[in-house]
């Protein structure tokens, strides 16, 4: 495997690559996608030796086996975490494509109208259930500060809390002045009052949080990296964070008062 991190004695210049028998990775950050909430895993790592140019690699020395672990979304004191496997999968995907004949443009109009369900819910992993499921409790009340909105399914269940959605809806990353245009007049033709924060400077509308009150009163907040859209959900790697936390939900909702 070619590696681009050469040692400071070598002088490596930028561009510069070499095996990695000859430049061993010194630092390696691994992923198991096909791990899901609820899985009790444990992980070792054996490293592979080179006998030669061309000879089939063997095993080397292993590391011990961490602790079983089961895999859970609660971080403790009120926070839970969620993530989503997006296009990292980059070989899976491109077989994906390969298999059903889709180009680019196909595929990407297929995760925005949720053509393939379960392939785009594989994308998603535990964060597109999450962010559906804070629209879905029973009389909750959504103050939401978004920079990008633009998908069918999100913008459906942001839809379905009518009245009880209060939207401060920025204009995005577009070129055209208004990357959510569509998903605005969506939502507005759906009966969804917006609040219009147009922003010449784009990064200053870079908000994506959700405060969820329970009677009038913040409960809880939902924030991290992920923006409202079908590239933040299904391309991009992203996480989402839901704060249980009375007081910090309060601060958030002064806050999105504040940019109202």
């Amino acid at each position: 495997v070619e590696n681009r991190v050469g040692f400071t004695k070598d002088r490596p210049k930028s561009g510069d690559h070499r095996p990695s028998d000859v430049w061993p990775f010194q630092r390696f950050n691994w992923t198991d996608h096909a791990a899901d909430v609820g899985n009790v895993v444990r992980y070792r790592v054996t490293a592979m030796m080179s006998t030669g140019p061309g000879k089939p690699l063997t095993k080397g020395v292993s590391s011990d086996w961490t602790e079983w672990k089961t895999l859970a979304t609660d971080a403790g004191g009120g926070f839970s975490c969620y993530f989503n496997r997006g296009l990292v999968l980059s070989q899976f995907v491109a077989r994906y494509m390969a298999k059903n004949r889709l180009t680019p443009a196909a595929f990407k109009k297929s995760l925005q109208t949720n053509g393939d369900a379960k392939f785009r819910a594989f994308l998603e992993g535990d964060l597109g259930l999450r962010m559906v499921g804070l629209t879905q409790g029973a009389g909750d009340e959504l103050h939401a500060a978004l920079y990008e909105l633009g998908d069918a399914t999100l913008e459906t269940a942001l839809i379905g809390l009518g009245p009880r959605l209060h939207l401060i809806l920025a204009n995005g990353s577009d070129k055209s002045g208004d990357g959510n245009k569509d998903a605005r007049k969506n939502l507005n033709d759906h009966g969804i009052a917006t609040i219009d924060r147009m922003l010449k400077s784009k990064g200053l509308g870079h908000n994506k949080f959700v405060v969820v009150s329970e009677d009038g009163e913040p409960k809880k907040v939902w924030t991290g990296s992920t923006n409202w859209s079908t590239t933040g959900l299904c391309t991009q790697v992203n996480n989402g964070l839901l704060i249980e936390d009375a007081a910090v939900a309060a601060h958030f909702r002064r806050h999105w008062d504040l940019l109202k």
